[in-house]
């Protein structure tokens, strides 16, 4: 099932992370469109993970040639790309060849990213990406005995998170950084996953959709902490804050439900384009920033300019080279052997 113009809201929450990050490296406007607008974006990828997560897979039975073909299929999306930056991150500062990918030096190090504890820069997330997809499993099978049971799980679950402040636990294993990042963002999947499941009902909220919806987006730039400490001259811990997942909710919800598939601005070639190489532009638009902030333009326009078109080439090579195959190739050769057909039937208990 494709909801094509969620392709667009992809490609629309990376590059509200990378004009954050543009906003940081060049003070544009002071800066205000920075110091942690990019999360937004990162929230609208969670959301939208835990979505299509539930959309795709809680209805297909709870078997073990399920559990792995899923397990085969977000390993081939995710692990590749994130591999290749982060071994080649690492060799390149093992040959002191610094500021071209991030800065993975130690041996330490590798391994908190190899074994998705921790992320460098942008890295984080993949960890957090991950480990959701461990957590989905439980909800999977939870959904295929009791959705009444998940749905208490999932009450209790918030309750916990909002009673200990949605806390990001960091620290040192074995002389490995440990971040467990999971637990500020877990209400952003789960909530997902909720809606995931309510998009099956999608019939229902056609008749109240309109393209005026299209203009909550414009919501999200007035919650950028710059922006929102001048207008209300009040401050707010992004992760932390209830109101901001409240109407990230919102924002998702209205986009998914109650515009039109047929909305121009969101189902058209360009948001398919965008939508495809996001996870490259995500990944690897640091990296662009960085060689662009050497170039030393004083320009702000000609910099952004330059840094969206070298980011998004760069994305697009990254896809066709490494992302594409690398997927493909994956869930071939991980593929289901003939033979194991007969378990398609196996429960798991």
């Amino acid at each position: 099932m494709e909801i094509r113009k969620l392709n667009a809201l992809r490609g629309i929450a990376a590059i509200i992370v990378m004009i954050s990050h543009f906003s940081n490296a060049t003070n544009l406007w002071g800066g205000a469109l920075g110091k942690g607008g990019g999360q937004f974006g990162v929230m609208l990828f969670f959301i939208l993970s835990g979505f299509l997560m539930s959309l795709l897979y809680a209805n297909k039975a709870f078997t073990l040639p399920q559990v792995y073909r899923y397990a085969v299929a977000r390993f081939a999306r995710v692990v590749p790309l994130f591999l290749v930056v982060v071994l080649v991150s690492f060799l390149l500062m093992k040959l002191n060849v610094t500021g071209v990918l991030y800065n993975i030096d130690s041996t330490s190090e590798l391994l908190a990213h190899l074994l998705m504890l921790s992320g460098e820069s942008v890295l984080w997330t993949i960890p957090a990406e991950i480990q959701f997809y461990v957590i989905f499993v439980g909800l999977w099978l939870l959904f295929s005995r009791s959705p009444k049971q998940l749905l208490y799980t999932l009450l209790v679950t918030f309750m916990l998170l909002f009673y200990i402040g949605y806390a990001r636990p960091i620290g040192d294993v074995f002389g490995m950084k440990v971040d467990v990042s999971i637990v500020q963002s877990l209400p952003y999947f789960i909530v997902g996953t909720l809606l995931g499941h309510l998009y099956h009902y999608i019939d229902h909220f056609k008749p109240y959709q309109s393209h005026g919806v299209l203009l909550l987006l414009l919501v999200v730039p007035l919650l950028f902490p710059q922006v929102y400490q001048a207008l209300s001259q009040q401050t707010h811990d992004l992760w932390q804050d209830t109101g901001i997942w409240l109407v990230m909710t919102l924002i998702f919800f209205a986009i998914t439900f109650l515009l039109p598939d047929s909305n121009p601005v969101m189902s058209n070639r360009v948001g398919d384009f965008l939508g495809k190489i996001s996870y490259s532009m995500y990944l690897l638009h640091m990296p662009v920033l960085w060689q662009i902030e050497k170039l030393g333009i004083n320009s702000h326009a000609l910099a952004f300019v330059l840094f969206m078109s070298a980011a998004i080439f760069v994305a697009w090579l990254s896809y066709l080279v490494i992302e594409a195959p690398a997927r493909e190739g994956l869930r071939r050769l991980l593929a289901p052997k003939p033979n194991s057909q007969s378990l398609a039937g196996s429960k798991v208990s």
